[in-house]
């Protein structure tokens, strides 16, 4: 999939995205100001579609009543959002090119999958991440 068509797929399917008044949106706006470097050594900013992506999927979590634990940028270009539930950890990546992978790990225990950056995509992911929260 290109990234015009992931861009596409990802904002503007009327998924519900998560407000610049609330404070995982102010997160979101501030990464936009970031520029390279901004780690201290030589990190690309997150992308606007980076951006984009990560605030659809937020409002999909707030929509399943869902909160992260920390939204931030990600020093391999991009936005990662945590959930985390005594020690099981969920951390989503939306990288500046469109592509998304989720992080499920307990204890030593990790596995890695894509993410398709869509409603449905995000739909299948909340399912997982609601289960694996809550084993």
């Amino acid at each position: 999939m290109a990234v015009e068509e992931i861009s596409n797929s990802a904002v503007a399917d009327n998924s519900p995205t998560v407000s610049s008044n609330c404070e995982w949106g102010k997160k979101l706006d501030a990464m936009s100001a970031l520029q390279r470097g901004w780690n201290g050594y030589d990190a690309e900013p997150p992308s606007a579609l980076a951006i984009a992506t990560a605030r659809n999927y937020l409002g999909h979590l707030s929509a399943e009543q869902l909160s992260p634990t920390r939204v931030a940028p990600s020093v391999v270009g991009g936005v990662g959002v945590t959930c985390r539930k005594a020690d099981h950890r969920v951390y989503v990546e939306f990288y500046n090119d469109g592509r998304v992978h989720a992080l499920f790990a307990h204890g030593e225990d990790a596995e890695t999958s894509p993410v398709d950056p869509t409603a449905a995509g995000f739909h299948d992911l909340l399912i997982r991440v609601r289960e694996y929260l809550h084993a």
